[in-house]
């Protein structure tokens, strides 16, 4: 007996929390960043002695702290995206968030159905290149999962007009515990121009700040945007006398004067071309209409951006309930017939009470037999 240890009922799918549980926890996986903030100011906002949300009909919230107890950008068979985009948008919105506790990522590494991890299937690294975007080069995925962290409450690349005000707030959140005498929050905007090139803007600014423990501190950084079509980054970042304690960006998109197919800059012609996509293996033809009076026989050199990606359109849904039932077929085929029935009749049963979760009290006896014996089964 650990009198220390907490407890959980369950880990809720339907808002269907019940009484007694030392955690109130809930799922997230929203696909998009309105819907991520949506759902984690949703579960904040309400998170109080007497709530009744996220609990089952006659029972409230008591003294529980809120955590987040899965979420992730890719839910079940739901196929491929950036994780190390939705990963960050969905971290920082939580961590950002006073009321906020923990929370658990879903998962380390990618399963059959599920490609939502920080490894790949066969355990291999994903590009988090955080180091790539945020002024420094130091930026890594540990400054979203340390205890000190700092994050703009902003859409992870919101779309302006040039020479507009961006604003928005820099939240400080210290879960270290240490108590800082000289914390210092700075930031500054970089950008980078049409032709790929990056150039000085001059918008920077820093200021002390309190930093104390286990609050999420709000600064706001107010400044107005470059005049020229541009995708800038804002890097933020908390320092302690000079050592680098936390920091984190957000990208902007700037869209200035309407963008030409074919321009002249200074002795350079720039020819643009919309790009095409093609599924399988493949190639884009791309058609370029060179200016009158120029021939390519006095070029001396030529310079090609390009901005490729690729994605699954398959949903994987298909696929992936195949996938999930490839123990049965493998016990079956090792001839345990019986084992292999029962494994596929019992996880049919666990899915009608909504995918192996105890949703309520009405059907907590039948769910828990049926699903410890398929967990048990299934190993």
């Amino acid at each position: 007996y650990n009198s220390g240890l907490l407890v959980e009922d369950m880990s809720p799918l339907k808002n269907d929390h019940i009484q007694p549980t030392d955690l109130n926890t809930y799922h997230m996986y929203p696909i998009t960043y309105k819907n991520a903030k949506a759902t984690v100011e949703k579960y904040a906002n309400n998170a109080y002695e007497g709530s009744t949300q996220n609990f089952y009909e006659g029972f409230v919230q008591e003294k529980e702290p809120l955590l987040n107890s899965e979420y992730g950008g890719v839910g079940v068979s739901s196929g491929d995206r950036d994780v190390s985009l939705c990963f960050k948008y969905q971290t920082d919105l939580m961590r950002m968030n006073q009321r906020f506790n923990g929370y658990v990522y879903t998962e380390p590494y990618d399963i059959e159905y599920e490609r939502n991890g920080i490894l790949t299937y066969d355990r291999r690294e994903k590009l988090f290149p955080y180091d790539e975007i945020a002024y420094g080069g130091d930026m890594t995925i540990a400054d979203l999962n340390q205890p000190n962290h700092v994050g703009v409450y902003a859409e992870p690349a919101r779309v302006c007009e040039a020479g507009t005000v961006y604003s928005a707030d820099a939240v400080a959140s210290n879960w270290s515990g240490n108590n800082y005498t000289n914390a210092v929050l700075h930031w500054r905007f970089d950008a980078t121009n049409v032709y790929g090139e990056g150039f000085e803007t001059g918008i920077y600014g820093e200021q002390k700040i309190t930093y104390a423990p286990y609050t999420a501190e709000h600064y706001p950084i107010s400044f107005e945007l470059p005049a020229q079509n541009s995708v800038g980054t804002l890097t933020v970042w908390v320092e302690e006398n000079g050592e680098k304690l936390a920091k984190n960006f957000v990208n902007v998109i700037v869209n200035g004067a309407p963008i030409k197919d074919t321009e002249k800059v200074g002795n350079t012609f720039v020819l643009r071309s919309g790009g095409g996509e093609f599924e399988g293996v493949g190639a884009i033809t791309l058609t370029y209409t060179l200016p009158g009076g120029f021939s390519l026989s006095s070029a001396t050199s030529l310079r090609i951006l390009a901005e490729a990606s690729s994605v699954k359109k398959e949903t994987a849904r298909k696929l992936s309930l195949s996938m999930m039932y490839n123990i049965d077929t493998y016990l079956y085929s090792l001839g345990n017939h019986e084992l292999a029935l029962a494994t596929l009749k019992d996880r049919r049963a666990i899915e009608s009470y909504g995918r192996g979760y105890l949703i309520n009290k009405k059907h907590f006896e039948d769910a828990k037999h049926l699903y410890g014996k398929a967990r048990f089964t299934r190993l």
